[in-house]
């Protein structure tokens, strides 16, 4: 989490792969415990055409990771968010993409119309999280930026602590 020198997404993305850099990941979630999974354009230069169930990016220079979870949220899915509002579900480190990474969770209040206007998003649809299991395991090579049975478990102990 210290930043040492600012460099561009090609840059830490060029294989091999030699610069850890900051990702955030965020998952919405409604009241009713079910997550909102989107598919990826065909144009996305990382896993296009599938489906996922993250929002977010990498940490741009001079951020932190809750504030550039806000920015991705917004840039994303057209959701105005305070970072006060993202519950820290998961924090860790990826050796293979050498990503420090931290994911949230945001309870969406259907307060806020979903504006997916940046093409980075071709569909999007709620789904329970035993659907989603069972939708990856169906399917497993349609899907990245997954959900975790711990992270899962995590996001339900919040909602029953704040509902």
């Amino acid at each position: 989490g210290t930043p040492i020198v600012p460099l561009t997404r090609g840059e830490v993305h060029m294989l091999p792969l030699r610069y850890w850099h900051a990702t955030n990941g965020n998952w919405v979630v409604n009241r009713e415990g079910q997550i909102l999974c989107s598919q990826r354009s065909l144009q996305c230069e990382g896993n296009p055409g599938k489906w996922q169930t993250t929002f977010g990016g990498h940490v741009k220079a001079g951020s932190n990771w809750r504030d550039s979870a806000v920015d991705e949220l917004e840039e994303e899915i057209g959701l105005k968010v305070q970072a006060k509002d993202l519950h820290l579900i998961e924090k860790g480190k990826s050796e293979e993409a050498k990503h420090f990474v931290e994911r949230f969770m945001y309870l969406y209040e259907y307060d806020q119309q979903l504006k997916f206007s940046d093409g980075e998003v071709i569909a999007a649809q709620w789904m329970t999280m035993a659907e989603y299991f069972l939708a990856k395991a169906a399917k497993v090579d349609q899907w990245c930026n997954g959900l975790s049975k711990e992270s899962a478990r995590a996001i339900r102990d919040h909602l029953a602590m704040i509902l």
